[in-house]
């Protein structure tokens, strides 16, 4: 059945229909032949083979298991024009989580990270999976590295890169001028250390807004290092923030693994063993 076939049919029996993200909202809106009645969606759902290891005996078992897209800027929520929002993304794990007949998840990621919100919200959902959850990645930097460094297992692709462990902010400082110059912001007294950073900048004084950067880098810093291996001058190298290969990446512990999405699937299947029945 045809991505037409397939919409079709839902249309008539009622069925939600999950969609792969890769075929595009443009298909999607001539299939429709009306976008504003085309319901974005992030995931799909695909029925594998896989082989269930019980001890020393294996049998042939089919899994569902739940794929999910994360892909360009990570930001908070939808963007009309842009990425799909975290929010969203963790409402779909969450779906994946209650869903009994999925066993596993897959997240296919190339993303070099976001806002820090967006990182600590995947962060936190997928802390609270019920099932197994791997990442196969082109890339993920920085805010992927976050949201993503609980999952049970990354497989880096052949090519792909990783990294990017820090925090920064970014001031548009023609825009400062401009808000000083047309804005008054009033305050109550009782509110002196309300919106704090940002006005010790506005007056000149970019300490405070440095303290919350490095602030925020320390507990991105402590989230990554457990997981990291290799000398203390690697393990030093990665948390000062640069980018690296498959194989540098695997060496120090940023990655589990390094294959393509067969491989990355087998590894969703292979850990569903390790999380009992009752909670799949």
């Amino acid at each position: 059945m045809d991505i037409r076939d397939r919409y079709i049919s839902a249309l008539i029996t009622g069925n939600e229909w999950v969609i792969n993200q890769e075929w595009g909202l443009t298909e999607l809106a001539t299939i429709m032949l009306n976008a504003n009645h085309t319901k974005k969606e992030i995931s799909s759902i695909n029925t594998l083979n896989g082989l269930a290891v019980n001890g020393n005996n294996s049998s042939s078992q089919q899994y569902k298991i739940g794929v999910i897209q994360l892909q360009g800027v990570m930001i908070t929520e939808d963007q009309s024009c842009g990425p799909t929002g975290i929010r969203t993304i963790r409402n779909e794990l969450y779906k994946f989580y209650s869903d009994s007949n999925i066993s596993g998840i897959l997240i296919e990621a190339n993303t070099g990270g976001g806002q820090a919100s967006a990182a600590k919200m995947l962060n936190s959902a997928i802390i609270d999976r019920n099932k197994p959850v791997v990442v196969h990645a082109q890339m993920l930097a920085s805010g992927g590295i976050w949201g993503t460094i609980n999952v049970d297992e990354i497989i880096g692709d052949v090519g792909s890169t990783f990294g990017s462990v820090g925090a920064y902010t970014s001031i548009d400082k023609e825009m400062v001028k401009n808000y000083l110059n047309t804005i008054d912001d009033i305050y109550a007294d009782q509110s002196s250390d309300k919106n704090k950073d940002i006005r010790e900048y506005f007056l000149g004084n970019k300490e405070p807004l440095q303290q919350s950067v490095n602030k925020l880098a320390d507990d991105f810093i402590k989230l990554v290092k457990p997981k990291l291996k290799g000398t203390n001058e690697e393990i030093a190298k990665v948390l000062k923030g640069g980018m690296f290969d498959s194989n540098f990446s695997l060496k120090t512990g940023l990655i589990n693994r390094v294959g393509t999405r067969n491989l990355a699937i087998n590894r969703v299947i292979q850990n569903i063993k390790y999380y009992k029945n009752d909670k799949l």
